[in-house]
């Protein structure tokens, strides 16, 4: 390994003796220095340090930031919040920084079965997706637990559809 040293490994290493070249050279500039390094820092005077170097002064004032901050950006920043959200327990899942590990590990287990089986899965199993969503939307029209409402021109569609199929099962009793 001595054909190996370099300046990080003798660093790391404990203390040695330097070794002496064995090779003859006209000067000796590759030998390894034994002088101490030490660390230089420039003295600024008070009040003049360089840009960059001070921490940044603060303002003594308090302020709201709710109350400087626009209405629209309020607004905006309080309708994308669910978004915002969702996608925070997202990276966390990405990034293992959820505090569920279970979850990151299922994560990465699926995605593996979709790069190893996808095409299969498109072949087999995405015939019957349509069918589970139509599945679902139905039973959850069943229960009324389906809170989406479509509106056009100020009508509720839903509740014309239900009204209708209201008077429909009426009729056939």
């Amino acid at each position: 390994m001595a054909a190996f040293d370099t300046p990080l490994t003798t660093l790391l290493t404990p203390s040695k003796p330097p070794r002496q070249a064995t090779y003859s050279s006209p000067s000796n500039s590759m030998a390894p220095k034994s002088e101490p390094k030490s660390t230089i820092q420039a003295q600024f005077p008070p009040g003049q340090q360089p840009v960059g170097t001070t921490s940044p002064v603060l303002p003594d004032t308090k302020t709201n930031l709710l109350d400087s901050t626009p209405p629209q950006i309020v607004r905006a920043l309080g309708q994308a919040e669910p978004l915002v959200r969702g996608l925070n327990v997202v990276l966390g899942l990405l990034t293992w920084s959820s505090g569920q590990d279970w979850l990151s590990f299922f994560l990465v287990v699926g995605w593996w079965v979709v790069c190893l089986y996808g095409p299969l899965i498109v072949k087999f199993v995405g015939n019957f997706i349509p069918v589970v969503c139509i599945a679902v939307w139905y039973l959850l029209q069943k229960t009324g637990m389906s809170s989406v409402s479509i509106t056009l021109g100020g009508t509720d569609v839903g509740k014309q559809w239900r009204r209708l199929q209201k008077g429909r099962r009426r009729m056939r009793l």
